[in-house]
């Protein structure tokens, strides 16, 4: 069940027992659709969920990443999102990871040249 609480209804609680999508749901939902501390603490649960295994989290990291989500421009950090991607591919075999690394290979980031 999906509760939303406080003023304005800024509050995100996902209700139910042994819910593992709860920190990749709330997280995502807190980071991307909320302002200030909730959206650090949007962050935090993204990485917890990460780090507990979610692919979908890993995924959603690695897209922050790249884009540079939540800051300024010069904040982007492509290098830890290939990091991320290629993480995801071989704990996961996760295929939104795979094609993000084939985009930056097409692109030809982080390939050395001869």
């Amino acid at each position: 069940m999906l509760k939303l609480s406080g003023k304005g209804q800024s509050k995100l609680k996902l209700s139910g027992n042994g819910n593992e999508c709860k920190p990749l749901f709330v997280g995502s939902v807190n980071f991307y659709c909320t302002a200030g501390d909730q959206r650090q603490n949007g962050a935090a649960l993204l990485a917890k969920a990460a780090v507990n295994g979610s692919p979908e989290a890993h995924h959603t990291l690695a897209i922050m990443h790249f884009n540079g989500s939540g800051g300024r421009r010069k904040d982007k950090d492509p290098e830890g999102g290939a990091a991320l991607c290629a993480r995801g591919n071989i704990l996961f075999g996760s295929v939104p990871a795979k094609r993000e690394l084939g985009h930056c290979l097409q692109a030809g980031a982080y390939t050395r040249s001869r």
